[in-house]
């Protein structure tokens, strides 16, 4: 078992050092390059995590559409005639900033998202790296 460790450590080790490498946009051994084998995990997290925010998007919207239908029905419901003269306004005044502040949360969250995304990728060069988060971005 001691043995096993020391082998796992050392793999770990040897792949921390190809991604660092890569990063670095140092130029790997022939015997170092990394395969599609060491890529493909990078790229099956990237396109999950790509699906998952697709539907946390939607989610969002969906979510203020209900507010807005729930918001303007209760206030259809209410005995004050100034509330219910100024449903419209009122509906469409607060799904804006909703809108505003969800656009604001979600654009930082995404962009943090697309470079440590990018970067597990193992891009081989700076070019590559940059190219490849402007289209996540």
């Amino acid at each position: 078992e001691k043995n096993q460790q020391q082998r796992c450590t050392k793999d770990n080790n040897k792949w921390s050092g190809k991604v660092l490498s890569a990063m670095g946009g140092l130029n790997l051994a022939e015997n170092e390059k990394l395969t599609w084998r060491d890529r493909v995990l990078g790229y099956l997290g990237n396109f999950v995590s790509i699906l998952f925010m697709i539907g946390l998007t939607f989610s969002a919207v969906f979510g203020v559409i209900v507010y807005r239908i729930s918001l303007a029905a209760a206030m259809t419901m209410s005995t004050h005639e100034g509330t219910r003269s100024n449903i419209r306004v009122t509906v469409t005044a607060t799904a804006v900033i909703i809108n505003l502040l969800l656009i604001l949360i979600l654009d930082e969250i995404y962009g943090a998202v697309a470079e440590w995304l990018t970067k597990m990728e193992v891009p081989k060069t700076e070019k590559i790296f940059e190219e490849r988060l402007i289209l996540k971005a």
